[in-house]
C-alpha cells in the first residue's frame, strides 16, 4: 500500500509540473507542438493530476475505513468476550448458590431426627446424611472461594454497576458464612464415634443454617441477602451491556 501511494504521489507531482509548464509556456509549446498536439498533451497532464488525486484520496479513504472497521471489530470482539465471561460467572454463581440451598433443604429433610431423652423430645443430627451433605457443602464453599478470587483478578468485568462495586466483600461474606459451618463439621464430626445420633445443640452453626427461616438471621444477612444483591447486579450488568 505504501509503494502504491508513493507511485501515485509521484505521478501527481509530475502531472502538476507538466500542467504548470503548459500554463507558463503555452505559447512556445503550442507553436512547437501544434494546436491539436498541445491540447491533447495538456489534457493528458490534467487527467494525470485529477485522476491521480482521486486515486490517492480513494486509497486514503479505503485505508482509513479499513482501520476504522478493524477497530470496530476488535471492540465488538472484546465486548462479546466480556459478556461471555460475565454470563459464565453468573451461571457459576447461581449454580453454587442453588447448590448451597439444596444442601440446606436436604439437611433439614434427612439429617434431623427427634428422640426422647429422659422423657423430653430432643432434636438430633443423624450421622450418615449429615456427613454426605456436608461433603457437598465443602465443595460449594470452595466454589464460592474460587468465585471470590475470580472477582479479585478480573475487577474490570464487573465495573460500571454500583451494586457490584463491593461484590468481592459480598462473596467473602457468603464464603465465610459457609466456611464456619464447614469448620464446625471438621471440628465436631468425631463426636459421632459415640453413636449415630448427636444433639443438634452441639452444632450451633448447623442449627442456625437449617433452622426456621424466621430465626436464621445469619443465613438471611450473610448468605441470602448478599447473594440477592449480586444476582441483581449481574442482571443489570448484562442488560446494560446488551
Amino acid at each position: 500500500m505504501r509503494n502504491i501511494l508513493t507511485a501515485i504521489s509521484l505521478t501527481i507531482g509530475l502531472g502538476i509540473v507538466g500542467v504548470i509548464v503548459f500554463i507558463v509556456g503555452h505559447s512556445v509549446l503550442e507553436a512547437w507542438l501544434g494546436l491539436e498536439v498541445f491540447k491533447l498533451t495538456y489534457e493528458f497532464f490534467l487527467i494525470i493530476v485529477i485522476g491521480g488525486a482521486i486515486s490517492l484520496l480513494y486509497s486514503q479513504f479505503a485505508k482509513r475505513q479499513a482501520e476504522a472497521n478493524k477497530i470496530k471489530e476488535e471492540a465488538r470482539a472484546i465486548k462479546s468476550e466480556r459478556k461471555a465471561l460475565q454470563r459464565k460467572f453468573r451461571t457459576e454463581f447461581l449454580q453454587s448458590y442453588n447448590a448451597a440451598k439444596g444442601v440446606r433443604r436436604l439437611l433439614r429433610a434427612k439429617a434431623r431426627a427427634i428422640t426422647e431423652v429422659n422423657g423430653a423430645k430432643v432434636e438430633m443430627i443423624v450421622v450418615s446424611p449429615y456427613d454426605k451433605q456436608m461433603q457437598q457443602l465443602v465443595h460449594v464453599q470452595l466454589q464460592f472461594e474460587t468465585l471470590k478470587e475470580e472477582v479479585e483478578s478480573r475487577k474490570d468485568l464487573f465495573s460500571g454497576v454500583p451494586e457490584l462495586q463491593d461484590m468481592y466483600e459480598k462473596l467473602g461474606t457468603i464464603e465465610s458464612y459457609l466456611n464456619e459451618i464447614v469448620s464446625e463439621y471438621e471440628d465436631t464430626f468425631n463426636l459421632f464415634h459415640k453413636g449415630d445420633l448427636q444433639p443438634i445443640s452441639l452444632f450451633p452453626k448447623l442449627a442456625e443454617f437449617i433452622g426456621p427461616y424466621e430465626t436464621a438471621n445469619d443465613f438471611k444477612t450473610r448468605f441470602k441477602q448478599p447473594a440477592k444483591e449480586i444476582v441483581g447486579g449481574l442482571l443489570k450488568l448484562l442488560t446494560d451491556a446488551a
